[in-house]
């Protein structure tokens, strides 16, 4: 009876998710793999907001997010420093004078966030920027207010951010500066939420003066954050304070692990070259303060070797030969803890017996980090 013993080699695959910039997961393959990585960044498209008084186009959170019980997944940024799911509001003119209290029915804005609402100008100087980040179910949609000088005070800069939280609807804001114009408007400026017919809102007690940032209270902040929770059905929101944490996003720039300038932009293509661990990281030249944040996150690529499991071998055997171990015909050398399969493929042990034994091609796997090596 005659036996052929084919050896080839398997891996097995690693996989875990990485976070906030890096979109990629840390991944593992098999030498000589190809890999493209994505990160996320600002997003500069021409809805971007750098005139005083308006309303951006329709934008994309880039996932669903709950507001007082209705689902959105765009909206609409202001230069006066909200956001509102107000649809008909793209493209028009972002009310500036706070008259009255909020919730003020039947006047923009309404079905918004107040991030806070005051009036700044981005015609004079900084940048408004948004964009999304993170991977599906965890992703965070940002705006970025940032070095917008105050209209009437042009040497008050005012700087703020809004995140928005998939699957949890959490609201952030974090204040960096918030300065008071006296002189304008009644240095009026609102902080808080508002549903869209303004019979629900949520408005943030300033922790010094303990009173509603409401109209006409004039108030100041720095360095804050800002967290507002949903209850079950979105009828109201708990309001707590939270470390002010801001984010980073701009121009990202990727390196390798020895401090190499790959390419710049959201997407990297690589081919690693060295066995085991690659770590690949991106810089960031953040919009607001334009200073280079290096290794701002990172990625790792596992690159496996292939194992060595023999050579091929071809095998004569008598059926009234004794029973044999199949190890013994490995050649070429080869790892031990691989695992032998008969010919219609399930798994053996390394004894045969001749007498019983099918004629065909017994095979013997190896196995490592990733199945395709």
């Amino acid at each position: 009876m005659r036996l052929n013993i084919l050896i080839f080699t398997l891996f097995v695959a690693l996989t875990q998710v990485k976070a906030q910039f890096i979109i990629s997961p840390d991944t593992a393959v098999c030498l000589g793999s190809e890999v493209t990585l994505l990160a996320a960044g600002a997003n500069s498209s021409p809805s971007f907001v750098n005139t005083d008084d308006v309303h951006s186009d329709v934008v994309d959170l880039g996932f669903d997010f709950n507001f007082y019980g209705n689902v959105y997944n765009q909206c609409v940024l202001s230069a006066n420093g909200y956001i509102t799911f107000d649809f008909d509001q793209a493209g028009a003119f972002s009310p500036w004078t706070i008259p009255a209290v909020i919730p003020n029915p039947g006047t923009v804005p309404e079905n918004a966030i107040l991030a806070p609402w005051h009036d700044i100008d981005p015609g004079v100087d900084g940048s408004i920027v948004f964009g999304t980040y993170g991977a599906a179910p965890n992703r965070v949609f940002y705006v970025v207010w940032c070095n917008v000088p105050m209209f009437s005070c042009n040497e008050l800069i005012s700087s703020q951010y809004l995140l928005l939280y998939e699957t949890t609807n959490k609201i952030e804001m974090h204040i960096e500066e918030k300065p008071l114009c006296v002189g304008w408007n009644g240095g009026a400026a609102v902080q808080g939420i508002v549903n869209e017919n303004s019979t629900l809102s949520e408005i943030v007690t300033d922790p010094v003066l303990n009173q509603p940032r409401n109209f006409p209270l004039q108030w100041t902040a720095a360095d804050e954050g800002w967290e507002f929770i949903p209850n079950d059905d979105f009828t109201s929101y708990a309001i707590s304070e939270i470390p002010y944490l801001p984010i980073t996003t701009g121009t990202i720039s990727w390196l390798d692990q020895f401090g190499n300038l790959l390419v710049d932009g959201l997407s990297l293509t690589v081919n690693p070259e060295i066995v085991g661990d690659n770590y690949y990281y991106i810089s960031i030249v953040d919009v607001c303060t334009g200073e280079s944040v290096e290794n701002a996150d990172s990625v790792l690529i596992q690159v496996a070797p292939p194992t060595i499991a023999g050579a091929d071998s071809t095998v004569f055997l008598c059926n009234s030969d004794d029973i044999v171990d199949l190890n013994s015909y490995l050649s070429g050398g080869h790892e031990a803890g691989g695992e032998w399969f008969s010919p219609d493929f399930v798994s053996m042990v390394n004894l045969l017996d001749p007498s019983i034994a099918q004629s065909g091609d017994y095979t013997y796997i190896t196995y490592g980090l990733h199945p395709n090596c």
